[in-house]
C-alpha cells in the first residue's frame, strides 16, 4: 500500500499514508466483519459510506486550499478557449461535487451486489441439497 501511495502522490504524500492506510483498513475491517455468520456489514449502509465520501472529499478541499491557496481553483478551469469557460466552469464544478456521492454509491452497490449474489448461491445450494432425488 505504501508503494501505490509513492506513485500516485509521490514523496510530499508520505503525510497522508496514516489517513490513508486508516480509511483502507476501516472499509476491509467492515466489510471482513460482513462475512461472520449474522455479521453486519458496515459498508452497506449508504449512511455511512455518505459520510465517509463527503468528509474526506470536504478534507481534500480544504486541503487543496490551504497547500495551493486561490490556485487551487485552477483545477475547476479547464484549457479550452475563453467563450466556452462560462459553461465548463459550472460542470467541472459540479462533477467535482457529483464525484462524492458517486463514490459512494458504487461501493455501497458493490457491496449489495456481493450480499445479494451470496443470498442467490444460498438459496440455491439449500434447494438443491434438500431435494430428494
Amino acid at each position: 500500500m505504501f508503494n501505490i501511495v509513492d506513485q500516485q502522490v509521490g514523496k510530499k504524500g508520505y503525510i497522508y499514508f496514516p489517513f490513508i492506510f486508516i480509511i483502507f483498513n476501516f472499509i476491509l475491517l467492515s466489510n471482513l466483519l460482513s462475512l461472520i455468520p449474522f455479521g453486519i456489514a458496515l459498508t452497506s449502509y449508504i449512511v455511512l459510506i455518505f459520510f465517509l465520501s463527503i468528509s474526506i472529499c470536504i478534507f481534500i478541499f480544504f486541503l487543496g486550499l490551504i497547500k495551493h491557496n486561490v490556485g487551487f481553483f485552477k483545477l475547476f478551469i479547464p484549457k479550452c478557449p475563453f467563450i466556452l469557460l462560462p459553461i465548463l466552469i459550472p460542470i467541472e464544478i459540479f462533477s467535482y461535487i457529483i464525484r462524492m456521492f458517486s463514490l459512494a454509491i458504487r461501493l455501497a452497490a458493490n457491496i449489495l451486489a456481493g450480499h445479494t449474489l451470496l443470498f442467490i448461491i444460498s438459496s440455491f445450494s439449500v434447494k438443491v441439497f434438500s431435494m430428494k432425488f
